[in-house]
């Protein structure tokens, strides 16, 4: 099987998945990761400078791509993430495979028109992230698998005991996550909380690493909150940090599913998310977390609802956030024993 990152090629989300996916179905001896470190491949990445180039992008990538089709001869199956991947969608229409689409991202006009005219000409298994991003593309036949977590590592057994109200949010720093805008709702519910961001640094996000970077500067001048912000830390950081925090925050403008977000859940962590970011419907409100819009006045309706929560209701809240993501674990176990012959047939179709 071959998986297809191309250009973006540092560790995320689909990375994560599919570790997961190998680990369960012992088939990572047999795939290829083909992004930009493989066998020193030259691909051109214009579209950094302008978005204009994506289209020489797809056209250069691909023929560099075919003309070492031989390097392909011994997989049958593209297995590719993500809507804006095309390239490999066209090399596997090309070279007659079978292709896997996994959609985890809410489609835009534009690819959601590629995805409909490359889906009516050749035969594609689409998987999709969530039910809703499903009915976004108005596809009737696909599956769903949903980010497996471990959830006998992510399990949290202490309390916190904090002066300052502890949050934290997990994800690459990127505009879509959203900090920017967060960090300006906190300063207007006036409570004096510490925010630990956990993400990485993106070459394309430069400028706006640089703007939260000035933000978060002036705030801690003031001495009253604290953010800092966390590059490249692993899943055993990470679990250390939740295990400190009170609410976990995922305020991203656009989620097809967070990975950081099951796990907080697995921790029996309170969550708090932007209603754009819910698309899977995990977080339920008021049942196993929060919900808010992305404006002031419902965040910190919201952020003040969750503060003057009684001891049992925020009990029950956190016990039924954890009992969700051991629900979703056990679905899990059905994609997966189907992944292992790459058959697809009995899993979860609608």
């Amino acid at each position: 099987m071959i998986t297809n990152f191309l250009i973006d090629s540092r560790f995320g989300g689909p990375h994560t998945i599919l570790k997961h996916l190998y680990s369960n179905t012992n088939y990572q001896n047999k795939t290829i990761y083909l992004d930009k470190n493989y066998m020193n491949f030259k691909f051109s990445n214009l579209k950094k400078f302008n978005n204009f180039f994506y289209i020489f992008d797809i056209f250069y990538n691909f023929l560099k791509l075919y003309m070492k089709k031989k390097t392909f001869n011994k997989s049958n199956v593209f297995f590719v993430f993500s809507i804006v991947n095309i390239i490999p969608i066209l090399l596997g229409i090309s070279l007659k495979k079978k292709i896997i689409w996994y959609i985890i991202e809410k489609p835009d006009k534009l690819f959601y028109s590629i995805f409909k005219i490359l889906n009516y000409f050749y035969k594609i298994e689409v998987v999709c992230i969530c039910k809703s991003i499903a009915q976004q593309l108005k596809q009737k036949k696909y599956k769903v698998y949903f980010p497996a977590i471990n959830n006998s590592f992510w399990k949290n057994t202490k309390k916190t005991n904090n002066k300052k109200i502890n949050l934290t949010c997990v994800g690459n720093i990127n505009h879509i996550k959203n900090h920017l805008q967060l960090i300006f709702f906190l300063q207007e519910a006036e409570i004096n909380y510490n925010l630990n961001i956990v993400g990485k640094k993106l070459d394309s996000q430069k400028k706006y690493y640089s703007e939260l970077r000035s933000k978060i500067n002036k705030i801690n001048l003031d001495k009253k909150n604290f953010i800092k912000i966390h590059n490249n830390k692993g899943p055993i950081f990470i679990k250390k940090m939740l295990e400190k925090t009170d609410i976990y925050i995922l305020p991203s403008k656009s989620e097809g599913m967070s990975i950081s977000l099951a796990e907080a859940m697995s921790m029996n962590q309170l969550c708090m998310v932007s209603n754009l970011s819910n698309h899977s419907k995990l977080i339920l409100h008021k049942v196993n977390g929060f919900e808010f819009k992305l404006e002031k006045r419902s965040f910190i309706k919201i952020f003040k609802e969750i503060i003057l929560l009684d001891e049992q209701k925020l009990k029950n809240i956190k016990k039924q956030a954890r009992k969700t993501i051991l629900d979703v674990v056990e679905k899990n176990k059905v994609f997966e024993i189907n992944f292992k012959n790459m058959f697809f047939s009995n899993l979860r179709s609608n």
